[in-house]
């Protein structure tokens, strides 16, 4: 188990990936960012806290939309 004292002995945060593509972690994360890609594609409005950073991600890496398409929609990301 890594402590902090011992994680940074240890330098344990240069075996973290960054890169490593954030996985939607259930079938709601996934519904979620269909239909708000739907909303954000449509030019509808959308709360500033009605998508998630786990959703917007979701919805990038599945293509439903682009990183510009969500900042023109007001969304900081």
């Amino acid at each position: 188990m890594a402590y902090a004292d011992n994680w940074l002995d240890q330098r344990r945060w240069e075996d973290y990936q960054a890169d490593t593509p954030v996985a939607a972690r259930s079938d709601a994360v996934r519904d979620a960012a269909a239909f708000w890609a739907k909303k954000v594609k449509s030019g509808a409005y959308i709360p500033p806290t009605g998508i998630s950073a786990e959703v917007a991600a979701c919805m990038i890496q599945g293509g439903l939309v682009q990183e510009q398409d969500l900042l023109r929609a007001g969304l900081r990301i």
